[in-house]
């Protein structure tokens, strides 16, 4: 007959299990839908770009397409690495940014799935 050992306890677990009882505050809600709002303007022009089969980055196809900077710079890689998973688009590569401000770091380059060698 063997025993089974109590589990220990993880560190900061009663602290995940009660934030995720406490409701979102009105803050995180308008984020969200600032997101939300910010994605229904740069989906439909990114997809557009994509169906060239032109290579890109996210710098590339913002400046090509005017489309404007979401609120946090975390939301371009949400966006990108949704419309890959949903099969629309297809890494290619890496280059280095071309945003001013990136002091030239490594960036994904994407290309429309199905797309081909089209364009490079």
């Amino acid at each position: 007959m063997t025993t089974r050992r109590p589990s220990a306890p993880i560190p900061g677990q009663a602290a995940l299990i009660a934030a995720d009882a406490v409701p979102p505050s009105t803050d995180q809600v308008m984020r969200a839908c600032e997101r939300i709002l910010w994605e229904a303007v740069a989906e439909p022009a990114l997809l557009d770009h994509a169906a060239t089969g032109v290579r890109f980055t996210s710098f590339d196809v913002a400046r090509a397409r005017r489309i404007p900077e979401p609120g946090h710079h975390n939301w371009w890689g949400l966006l990108l690495a949704r419309l890959h998973r949903d099969g629309l688009l297809e890494p290619v590569g890496w280059d280095q940014s071309h945003r001013p401000s990136s002091g030239r770091s490594g960036v994904r380059v994407w290309r429309g799935a199905n797309c081909g060698e089209r364009a490079a």
